[in-house]
């Protein structure tokens, strides 16, 4: 018993001792020290804040909303703006809220990253102003269902 606690003890620490350096660069993927230090990478950031715009909360059903006047009603997810009773709470509300400003945050990120960039200056400024037209679509879409909305230029980590 004294042998299978002692091995155990030992294991322990062996194994709390083995963090030695855990704020180290992935060295298999992209990291946000390693990205955007090319035009091509450069290219990639601004493709994913494009692809943000995918997701049905955001411009997938975008024309279907057509279900939210009387020219058609009866959709189940719709159902508690067409009746009125949609709040902060409602499902769909809720995913268009956060599609919207995931896509305003990758338009963030794309922003501070690109004007740093050491690329050809005139593809910099094409992909920064692409960047902050996509923010700013993403912004009029949140004043669109929501009114006053809070406004992040810059962004987080």
């Amino acid at each position: 018993m004294k042998r299978f606690i002692f091995t155990t003890m030992i294991a322990g620490l062996l194994a709390l001792s083995g963090c030695y350096d855990l704020d180290r660069v992935p060295f298999d993927q992209p990291s946000s020290s390693t990205f955007w230090q090319t035009e091509s990478q450069c290219k990639q950031g601004i493709m994913g804040v494009y692809a943000s715009l995918r997701p049905d909360d955001y411009l997938g059903k975008q024309f279907i909303t057509d279900i939210n006047s009387d020219i058609a009603v009866g959709y189940d997810n719709y159902a508690p703006i067409t009746d009125g009773t949609a709040t902060v709470r409602t499902g769909f509300m809720n995913n268009k809220w956060a599609t919207i400003y995931e896509s305003v945050q990758r338009a963030n990120n794309a922003i501070r990253n690109v004007s740093a960039a050491k690329i050809d200056a005139t593809k910099r400024d094409q992909m920064f102003g692409e960047a902050k037209f996509l923010r700013a679509l993403g912004y009029f879409y949140l004043v669109n269902y929501f009114g006053g909305v809070p406004i992040y230029d810059e962004t987080t980590d």
